[in-house]
């Protein structure tokens, strides 16, 4: 494969990027913590691309939420009683046609604003055979508990528990990747691959390593970038491209896989999104983003 390393290499970084650890989690709680986030609004994305299903390429739609909410971390919910815990939530959501039914795919995450762990993650899959939901759960003893419910009678329902392990899920990279913007950063992850499919997944975590550039007047596939965070993934099997707005809060501008799946931003704002539900409310982000 092209552009990959050995694994005896990815670890060799690890270890010595592992120092940086600290300082690591205190950039997270300084982007978690921002006042930008007090508002009450969310940062609402849509994307477009195209997604392999089948080994087919399909035209995909997905949609990226970030909002904070009070969340109790007892019975794991949103909440408006006293003593709320602040989350900064990220709701990711997309569409994915498969000839004569869809693919209907969700993934929901609550970061914790001190300490910018996952507190808890749900999965949702639903296409024309059945529904597919996993749940990740943070526990007080620092173990991991996921529970999955599949339709796939090999699968059915299941209960795991990973020990002793700490691990950054592929599918929070959207907004774990905007911590550590600066040009020419580098920093190592041990990487869960996404979980985010109509099957279990593996639930297992191996070395990743994350190198940032800044890039100027670009072009990726006919989306002309001019001023970008591009943020490399290596693992030792694939690679995959983030590319980041320069300026906070760093909004997702693009998405490449090793396999080709590609998602690029058509439209953003910062607004009080759950008010726009009326059938003329539709095409309101398209319409605002193309009037600014």
């Amino acid at each position: 494969m092209n552009g990959s390393t050995p694994l005896s290499v990815l670890l060799m970084i690890c270890l010595i990027l592992g120092a940086g650890a600290a300082d690591a989690a205190a950039t997270e709680t300084d982007y978690l913590n921002h006042a930008y986030w007090d508002s009450g609004k969310a940062e609402f994305q849509r994307l477009e691309g195209r997604i392999q299903k089948y080994g087919i390429d399909r035209k995909a739609v997905a949609r990226l939420v970030l909002v904070k909410e009070p969340f109790d971390p007892d019975r794991r919910v949103k909440t408006l009683a006293p003593g709320a815990l602040p989350v900064l939530k990220m709701h990711f959501f997309r569409h994915i046609p498969a000839g004569v039914y869809d693919y209907f795919q969700t993934g929901t995450l609550f970061f914790d604003r001190q300490t910018g762990r996952v507190l808890k993650y749900t999965m949702n899959s639903q296409d024309g055979c059945g529904n597919t939901f996993m749940e990740y759960l943070y526990q007080p003893d620092r173990t991991h508990l996921f529970r999955y419910f599949s339709y796939f009678d090999d699968e059915g329902d299941s209960e795991t528990v990973l020990k002793d392990t700490d691990f950054t899920f592929y599918d929070a990279l959207p907004l774990v990747l905007r911590y550590r913007l600066e040009d020419g950063a580098r920093n190592s992850l041990q990487l869960m691959e996404s979980l985010i499919a109509n099957k279990k997944q593996p639930l297992t975590a191996h070395p990743a390593v994350v190198q940032v550039n800044r890039i100027t007047n670009e072009t990726r596939a006919g989306q002309s970038i001019s001023d970008a965070f591009e943020v490399t993934v290596q693992r030792e099997d694939r690679l995959d491209r983030f590319f980041f707005e320069p300026s906070f809060p760093h909004r997702l501008i693009r998405w490449e896989k090793e396999n080709g799946d590609v998602l690029f931003q058509t439209a953003a704002d910062f607004f009080y999104y759950w008010n726009y539900t009326r059938p003329e409310h539709r095409d309101y982000l398209e319409n605002r983003s193309n009037s600014e």
